[in-house]
């Protein structure tokens, strides 16, 4: 990486991914992937670096640099796909179409903008909505089997006097502290 440019995104990324501290050792490794030290300069880590994937090539030969590797593994890992740009030339289609064909290119880009920032708001709240539902839903059911435990054991959710009974609660409590042996502690 000899370009400025990819050397500070290869910093950021760095620092995003593994953060500042574990970032500076990822650099450092770097250097020793770049000059071919330690497994990196194997006659066998170089042709195999040709012939398999990029992914299993670190998996196998990075172990020496555990940051490095991590963050490889990570970039690596994530799938490739046109279909973000495919969705935003269709948006761009839907905006700067036959009757809209005096756009500007400044003001259809900010209107594709616009409109694709939209749509993902609509659905980080629908999906809000839909998360909010579920944990509704689950805390009915909760309450409910609450209820039912509760009504099949004798109470019937109302507290009166009847229900308490004091020299009953006092009788299982000193069982209680003679069974705890409580009474050492308090002498």
């Amino acid at each position: 990486m000899r370009d400025p440019v990819h050397w500070s995104t290869f910093l950021d990324v760095t620092a995003r991914i593994l953060g500042p501290e574990q970032g500076s050792y990822a650099v450092e490794q770097y250097q020793m992937f770049q000059e071919g030290a330690g497994l990196f300069g194997t006659q066998m880590a170089k042709q195999s670096m040709t012939r398999s994937e990029p992914y299993s090539w670190w998996q196998c030969y990075g172990s020496a640099t555990p940051q490095l590797q991590h963050l490889a593994m990570k970039v690596l890992s994530q799938p490739s796909s046109a279909s973000s740009s495919e969705q935003s030339w269709s948006e761009y289609d839907y905006i700067h179409n036959k009757q809209r064909n005096r756009l500007q290119t400044t003001v259809a880009r900010d209107l594709v903008y616009v409109h694709a920032n939209i749509r993902l708001l609509n659905s980080v709240r629908s999906y809000s909505r839909y998360t909010d539902l579920i944990e509704a839903s689950r805390q009915a059911a909760s309450t409910e089997a609450l209820r039912a435990e509760l009504e099949t054991g004798g109470w019937d959710g109302n507290c009166s006097d009847d229900d308490y009974d004091d020299n009953t609660f006092r009788m299982e409590a000193e069982d209680e502290l003679e069974e705890m042996d409580i009474n050492s502690f308090l002498e």
